[in-house]
């Protein structure tokens, strides 16, 4: 039973205990004399309750039965972009398992291998469909966008993934949501450099830039206007062939005839050096939030 209990983060069934010659008697016993402890009907904690973090979760999962696995906010927990909630979020497949205290229980019909992972042997949703789930069930317009965010800065999925999920299930509760926010200025970063940024300049104390906001015919990763500024992140996506570098030099020609002062850095720059790069930027937008030219007509025409 140890063994069995250490592939299952310190828990065992109680057909497991039936099954390897513990009768329901000695399961009784055991329980008395705290060699074993009740987590839901039918599962147990194997010998003492100093059990591995994601413990709840796999007690959850035996006591849901097969085919299920971790989903929502508590596979958005094991992956590291939100907090934990309060009940443990199990998904069935193919089948709807009985309600159990302590657990939230939801339903799909089928589920992509694609989006089935595995962290410490416990089944749960990989992060794309998990952002998918979540564009479903949250409420807050903000915790979505965070976990959005959070997630591809984290580098745990990109949006070429997401995008993906949505193709694969075109019609499941909240893909027009998710979609929409990939398409919105906030949710339409094309690198984890951008992603990063955006989220430590959140926090940096500056006023918040625009996003992918068009200029004139060009659009600018993050833009200013009060500071006639334009931060540029480049991706090595799509910003390593000749013909994006020459791209990319227009673009700054064409915001410094409009007179926006342009600063450009790398992802690996913004991943690496990102305390110099929040330090340039506030020194830069309030150089430009105090210079005459953010003031002149010419300047305002670029807005």
């Amino acid at each position: 039973m140890a063994r069995i209990a250490e592939g299952q983060q310190g828990n065992v069934t109680h057909e497991q205990l039936v099954a390897a010659g513990v009768g329901k008697r000695a399961v009784q016993s055991w329980l008395r004399r705290g060699r074993l402890f009740r987590r839901h009907r039918g599962v147990y904690a194997l010998g003492h309750t100093a059990l591995p973090p994601f413990s709840d979760h796999m007690a959850a999962l035996l006591a849901c039965g097969p085919r299920a696995l971790i989903s929502q906010g508590s596979a958005a927990h094991m992956w590291g972009f939100q907090p934990r909630p309060q009940r443990i979020d199990v998904m069935t497949v193919g089948r709807q398992a009985r309600k159990k205290d302590g657990i939230r229980l939801r339903r799909t019909a089928w589920l992509a291998r694609a989006d089935l992972r595995h962290i410490d042997r416990i089944p749960l949703t990989s992060p794309a469909r998990t952002l998918l789930d979540l564009a479903a069930y949250l409420k807050d317009d903000a915790e979505l966008e965070r976990a959005l965010h959070e997630a591809i800065a984290l580098r745990l999925v990109t949006v070429g993934q997401i995008k993906a999920v949505l193709k694969r299930y075109p019609r499941r509760r909240g893909c027009g949501r998710l979609a929409a926010l990939l398409r919105s200025n906030h949710g339409a970063t094309r690198s984890g450099g951008e992603l990063v940024l955006l989220r430590h300049l959140r926090n940096s104390g500056l006023p918040a830039p625009r996003i992918n906001t068009k200029i004139d015919r060009w659009q600018a990763d993050f833009y200013w206007p009060d500071a006639r500024l334009v931060v540029e992140v480049d991706g090595s996506d799509f910003h390593s062939s000749r013909r994006a570098i020459e791209r990319d030099h227009r673009k700054d020609v064409a915001f410094k005839a409009l007179g926006i002062d342009v600063l450009r850095f790398t992802g690996r720059q913004v991943n690496r050096e990102l305390e110099l790069v929040l330090v340039a930027i506030g020194r830069a937008y309030a150089l430009g939030t105090l210079s005459p030219r953010a003031l002149s007509p010419r300047a305002r025409a670029g807005s």
